[in-house]
């Protein structure tokens, strides 16, 4: 029985996780290709991030107009599939930071608004069977290799921070999304070193 219950749970998560890929997918080419991402891209530019980091971390943008639920739709999931998975369709106007799970597979999102006037300024996925804020660090997939290789891991706060490090060739540093660092995070960062650098 605890082997049908846990393929079935696999299954869930296998199709929440693509859920959230092709989220993220959509939204970086909104950023690249849509007129409405041009101030997503001044912005941007303000921060100086090139070309690559953006399409590493595949940086996106979340228009106004929600067009996601119908895209998803089309590709054959539920609505409560989409609620499941954190409903990523959520996010409006904001520049859109996916969030990977050590593995790589996209778990949540954070959206930062353009517009100082909106409120909260960083809106985050809910948890979900998928998304534990207070065990994923933001990065880690791909700081992984740094990590190891040179026994220390740097812990900054925001996404902005792990783009900006990334770009500068400081390629072991992973945020904690300005969220209080846990227990889970130590343990997870302690098992690729034993060293950890604070740079909040």
């Amino acid at each position: 029985v605890n082997k049908a219950v846990y393929q079935k749970e696999k299954d869930v998560k296998s199709r929440l996780y693509k859920i959230n890929k092709l989220a993220a997918q959509v939204y970086h080419k909104i950023l690249l290709e849509h007129p409405s991402a041009k101030e997503a891209h001044e912005y941007l530019k303000t921060r100086q991030l090139d070309d690559k980091t953006i399409k590493d971390f595949q940086v996106g943008y979340a228009p106004a107009q929600p067009i996601l639920a119908n895209f998803l739709q089309k590709r054959g999931f539920s609505d409560n599939e989409i609620r499941q998975a954190g409903n990523p369709d959520r996010f409006k106007n904001r520049l859109i930071f996916p969030i990977a799970d050590q593995m790589g597979n996209v778990v949540g999102f954070t959206g930062r608004v353009l517009d100082p006037k909106i409120q909260p300024k960083y809106l985050n996925t809910p948890e979900t069977s998928i998304f534990h804020k207070g065990r994923i660090l933001y990065g880690l997939d791909l700081a992984k290799p740094a990590i190891k290789q040179q026994k220390v891991s740097l812990v900054v706060e925001g996404q902005m921070d792990v783009l900006a490090s990334h770009q500068s060739k400081v390629n072991n540093a992973v945020a904690s999304s300005g969220t209080a660092l846990t227990q889970d995070h130590l343990d997870v960062l302690v098992r690729y070193a034993p060293n950890i650098i604070f740079a909040f």
